[in-house]
C-alpha cells in the first residue's frame, strides 16, 4: 500500500501536509504510513481514498460494517465485506496503472 499511496498522492497534487489537512490528521501520520512505520486504519484508508478520489468504499457499506462490528480487525472487515458481496483487498489499496488510473479487477 505504501508505494501506491505515495504515487497516488503525488499524482493528485497533494503534499503530505495538504493531504493530512484535507482528512483531518497530522502530517506525521501520513508520513508514518508512507514510510511503513505503521498501517492506516480502515477508516483512515477510506478517508485517504476519498481525498485522493479513489473510491474503495463507494457504497459506504464497508465503513458501516466496520463501525457496526466495532472491531479494528481488517480481517473481520474483509469477511463482512465478502458477505455483503463487496470486493475489498487492503493489499491493493491505491494501486494505479501506467496511466494513473485506478486498477480494476476483471
Amino acid at each position: 500500500m505504501r508505494k501506491n499511496l505515495i504515487e497516488r498522492r503525488k499524482q493528485s497534487g497533494y503534499t503530505q501536509e495538504a493531504l493530512a489537512e484535507e482528512i483531518g490528521c497530522v502530517k506525521m501520520h501520513i508520513s508514518n504510513i508512507e514510510n511503513n512505520k505503521y498501517g492506516a486504519s480502515l477508516s483512515l484508508a477510506i478517508d485517504i481514498s476519498n481525498a485522493l478520489r479513489y473510491e474503495i468504499d463507494p457504497t459506504g457499506l464497508i465503513r458501516k460494517a466496520f463501525a457496526d462490528s466495532m472491531t479494528n480487525s481488517v480481517d473481520k472487515v474483509i469477511k463482512i465485506a465478502h458477505e455483503l458481496g463487496i470486493v475489498f483487498d487492503p493489499e491493493k489499496l491505491f494501486e494505479v496503472n501506467e496511466h494513473g488510473q485506478q486498477q480494476t479487477e476483471g
